[in-house]
């Protein structure tokens, strides 16, 4: 697993040294490397086990690392890949930054993980024509949905940043062409920016 990180930046490290910007790392495998680390840390029941020590003899202990303990150790490379995945090439691959938001769900990491999320949405509403368009809406609107739902949970701790996504999503829903106004997803999207809205009220 560790050769995968690695290898994810390698990818990046040759997308900067001959400045194609179309070599990204892939969403895809970038996910599968998340759900494995993430379900790696896990017991049969699905809990995250602890690092197990046993004594050696009374003078030394000596640890026991289980197959989780493996997994668990790979969190951090992992976070430190997802972050400049993110950075370099969430702009041209938005869905690079949902997956980090999901790791950082799990991670129970809710400050970064509602970053992520914000990101995922700033870089989809930055597509032309996304407004007027059925399909990038519904796309929009269930990548807001996702958001709102990070808001929701931070809302004790991030109040001043939920007030400023907040802003910005009513900025967003006025966006929306009046041809479409009438459409499933518009409506569920200005009934989430009202949520948000009142969440912080």
């Amino acid at each position: 697993m560790i050769d995968a990180i690695q290898a994810m930046h390698k990818i990046i490290g040759i997308r900067k040294s001959t400045g194609n910007m179309e070599i990204v790392v892939d969403p895809g495998l970038t996910a599968a490397v998340v759900e494995c680390v993430l379900r790696g840390r896990e017991d049969d029941n699905g809990n995250v086990v602890e690092k197990t020590k046993v004594v050696k003899d009374q003078h030394n202990k000596l640890n026991v690392f289980t197959i989780q303990d493996a997994f668990k150790s790979l969190t951090k490379p992992l976070s430190e890949v997802l972050n400049r995945s993110c950075q370099e090439c969430g702009d041209i691959d938005p869905r690079l930054w949902s997956v980090a938001a999901t790791f950082y769900s799990e991670m129970k990491d809710l400050k970064k993980a509602l970053a992520c999320r914000r990101h995922h949405c700033v870089v989809l509403v930055k597509q032309t024509g996304w407004q007027r368009d059925q399909e990038k809406l519904s796309v929009v609107r269930a990548s807001v949905a996702r958001l709102v739902n990070t808001c929701r949970d931070t809302i004790s701790t991030e109040k001043e940043e939920i007030q400023s996504i907040a802003r910005w999503l009513r900025a967003v829903n006025m966006q929306v062409v009046s041809e479409l106004c009438s459409n499933p997803d518009a409506k569920a999207l200005k009934s989430l920016v009202e949520d948000v809205t009142l969440l912080v009220r």
